[in-house]
């Protein structure tokens, strides 16, 4: 990504200062997968201010957050002070070994790029989790209604400018054709959040790397 998106991004987070966007404990859903893969460090891929890292570190998880923006870095830094953070660029390789994760977790940090690109990472992700590993992510919906409501140029199918910011949105077919190779899907739904301040339509999705390739 260009310098002039991570600027754009850490005045994103600069102007959060000390107050994120809350709480919806959206992973409580899932700690029992989590649990599964305990033995091994959780990785929160764009990590924004950190709330998702909190809820982990709280629960006695190992947690890499990893984000594009320092200012997120900082935030998270803030919120989970025993959390390791790294500086990452989705649109590189992940500079994490090969399986060395138990659970990614991906909670609007994926939908930003076109597809190959898309699918690119979502390779490397899977890469980096352990056989059995769970990657629990949430995506734009083509159902939400402020995108539905926005004023946006279209790049390619469901892919927008939106406020000059790339965004993805996702329908059912999206979903499953991302997830088609080298995935399991275990859950995959439409779910609301106001976590955002406005309710928001997402897809929060687990999808499972299988124990044998």
């Amino acid at each position: 990504m260009s310098a002039d998106i991570r600027e754009e991004w850490d005045r994103v987070f600069s102007r959060l200062g000390t107050a994120p966007g809350g709480e919806d404990a959206w992973l409580e859903r899932w700690r029992s997968l989590l649990e599964a893969n305990r033995d091994a460090p959780v990785l929160d891929l764009g990590c924004g201010a950190g709330e998702d890292t909190h809820f982990l570190s709280r629960w006695g998880f190992e947690v890499v957050a990893a984000d594009f923006s320092e200012k997120a870095l900082e935030l998270t830094g803030r919120l989970a002070p025993q959390t390791e953070t790294k500086l990452v660029d989705l649109t590189r390789d992940l500079p994490f070994p090969d399986a060395h994760f138990g659970t990614i977790v991906g909670s609007l940090s994926l939908h930003y790029f076109p597809w190959p690109e898309t699918v690119k990472i979502l390779d490397d992700v899977r890469r980096c989790l352990v056989p059995g590993g769970y990657l629990l992510a949430r995506l734009n919906s083509t159902n939400d209604a402020r995108y539905t409501a926005a004023r946006k140029e279209e790049i390619e199918p469901n892919f927008y400018l939106v406020n000059d910011s790339p965004k993805r949105l996702f329908d059912r077919g999206d979903v499953y054709r991302l997830f088609s190779a080298g995935w399991k899907i275990e859950d995959a739904g439409e779910r609301t959040t106001s976590r955002y301040g406005d309710k928001k339509t997402l897809w929060e999705i687990v999808a499972r790397k299988p124990a044998n390739p």
